[in-house]
């Protein structure tokens, strides 16, 4: 077995092994096991997001008839050496938790593993026709006040200021649509609160960000905006995906959907870590 870096030269000799979307990403550091004992035959490919320290991995997958030969473990120990190449002092992933296969690799390679229950999956119908921002659609006031990304010419200067003043890791807004994030502003142009989302297919929004300053009105605003976008986008019929550590998002979608958050919790996930140096 040999480990190589797949660029844009080699990486259609392993598209048979990974989602398109995520070889074609460019951000993504990616590497590919081949068997040099059958012809270099592609075997396995790791896919991974450095930010913040993290080198968090988005895709491991080993080709059916050449598992348990240790493709997987070979790419999370070149991942591991790479560690201060890449400025990583830890590796972590999320999966199926009836991957049984993939835990035990993880966990014979050291990892941490655990019950992952803070992702939540809610149809935007849910949300737009709960009954709440119904009502706000029709008695907002100052809505002129928030703007999808796409509107502003400056966003990128206004998400920078954003992000200094709530102390937001940069990656945080890596691969957001402009078109589906939406900002609420004050006077002086800059952003109260802020929804970013990243459009990862055709059914599925995930929100990257949700920041606000306790404000209900802002709030509210905010989520009035993102109904005219994806409206007007003929998205209605996607699911707004996202994680919720602190509690707030959750809150607030109960309140918007009458619906308690575990309604649309994500049930069967898992995750890994393992912290280096």
């Amino acid at each position: 077995m040999q480990i190589t870096r797949i660029e844009k030269e080699n990486a259609e000799y392993f598209m048979q092994l990974c989602p398109q979307e995520i070889m074609e990403d460019e951000r993504l550091l990616k590497l590919g096991v081949v068997d040099d004992k059958d012809g270099n035959e592609p075997v396995s490919v790791c896919a991974v997001d450095v930010a913040d320290s993290r080198a968090c991995i988005k895709w491991l997958y080993t080709a059916p008839e050449k598992r348990e030969l240790g493709a997987a473990s070979l790419l999370l120990e070149k991942l591991e050496s790479l560690s201060a190449d890449i400025s990583i002092s830890g590796i972590e992933i999320s999966f199926d938790s009836d991957d049984e296969e993939l835990e035990d690799i993880l966990e014979d390679q050291d990892f941490l593993t655990c019950t992952d229950n803070g992702y939540y999956r809610v149809s935007v119908e849910d949300l737009i026709y709960g009954g709440p921002l119904e009502e706000m659609m029709e008695s907002r006031k100052g809505a002129q006040e928030a703007y999808s990304l796409s509107d502003l010419r400056d966003y990128e200067n206004i998400i920078e200021k954003l992000s200094l003043k709530h102390n937001i890791t940069p990656a945080v807004f890596k691969g957001i649509s402009p078109v589906f994030s939406v900002v609420t502003l004050d006077k002086d142009k800059n952003a109260t609160s802020g929804i970013f989302v990243s459009e990862k297919d055709r059914h599925y929004l995930y929100v990257n960000y949700l920041v606000g300053e306790g404000s209900v009105t802002n709030i509210h605003m905010l989520f009035s905006r993102f109904y005219d976008v994806v409206v007007r986008m003929k998205r209605t019929d996607s699911e707004l995906v996202f994680s919720d550590r602190s509690g707030d998002v959750g809150r607030l979608v109960e309140s918007l959907t009458k619906n308690e958050i575990d309604t649309y919790r994500i049930p069967g996930l898992k995750y890994a870590i393992k912290l280096l140096g």
